[in-house]
């Protein structure tokens, strides 16, 4: 087992030539983001809203979807909340129809 390790298949240095690729780790991306200051905000905007302007129909319309979403996910333990409350907790069988 630990040849596996140390020699890799094909003679390619294992995982330790998956590690050293070119694309680096995570301690390159932070010292390349700790490098490079955080824009400000106002600078920013103006960019961001060229981007979402001619989408605005799109995201009103994505955002309808989403308010939909949610209010469809409050259904089901709404309505489960009547069973077991009303029914069940009360002990009225007498309400489930057969």
């Amino acid at each position: 087992m630990a040849g596996i390790g140390s020699t890799g298949f094909g003679g390619h240095g294992g995982m330790r030539s998956a590690d050293s690729g070119t694309r680096g780790g995570a301690a390159a991306r932070a010292e390349l983001t700790a490098a490079r200051p955080k824009p400000k905000l106002n600078k920013v905007l103006p960019q961001v809203w060229e981007l979402i302007k001619p989408r605005r129909v799109l995201l009103a319309f994505s955002f309808v979807l989403l308010v939909i979403n949610r209010l469809a996910g409050l259904i089901l333990p709404a309505s489960t909340k009547y069973l077991i409350d009303n029914v069940m907790g009360s002990g009225q069988m007498w309400m489930l129809k057969y």
